[in-house]
């Protein structure tokens, strides 16, 4: 009493085609967006562009930001990052961090950044709370900070992290 064998192909391609839309659609408003420099790359939080601060007085340094999770009250918030490439000789952590970032730090952290000697950071200004990281390219220091209001600044600190963990770059 045998009917033959079970054919489950179309079932299957219909499973296929939605999981693909799906996958799709979740890349599209989630993908991270990148910045790319002279030999170093960074992946911002989805949305998030930079671009030049044209600042006479610091030709490298890139300003930018985007959106962030809505607030559980609905509320949309943005976010902000500022980036720089600062060449170096000797490198003194101290000094450097002094020298370009443009608020005191409450607290720095050393930590490996793709294998290479990172030294973390965070400080706040009058409205805004920054995470941040100088990674030492050998030649230079990739220093990139992405902050948003204080208030908030917990809930997107997991965010920052990951955008700072995922400076590249190349010697």
């Amino acid at each position: 009493m045998s009917e033959g064998p079970v054919n489950f192909g179309k079932p299957l391609l219909y499973i296929t085609i939605l999981g693909c839309a799906g996958g799709g659609w979740y890349a599209w408003q989630h993908w991270p967006a990148s910045y790319d420099g002279d030999r170093w790359t960074i992946n911002m939080p989805h949305g998030w562009t930079a671009n030049s601060a044209n600042d006479p007085a610091d030709p490298a340094k890139l300003i930018g930001g985007g959106p962030l999770p809505k607030l559980a009250s609905g509320e949309q918030q943005s976010g902000v990052i500022w980036m720089k490439v600062v060449y170096h000789g000797t490198l003194d952590w101290n000094i450097y961090m002094t020298n370009h970032i443009p608020g005191t730090t409450d607290w720095t952290g050393d930590d490996d950044i793709d294998y290479k000697h990172a030294r973390q950071f965070m400080y706040e200004d009058q409205t805004t709370r920054y995470y941040g990281a100088m990674v030492d390219r050998g030649d230079a220091l990739i220093v990139a900070a992405l902050g948003c209001a204080k208030a908030n600044f917990s809930e997107n600190k997991a965010i920052f992290e990951k955008a700072i963990r995922s400076i590249r770059c190349q010697r």
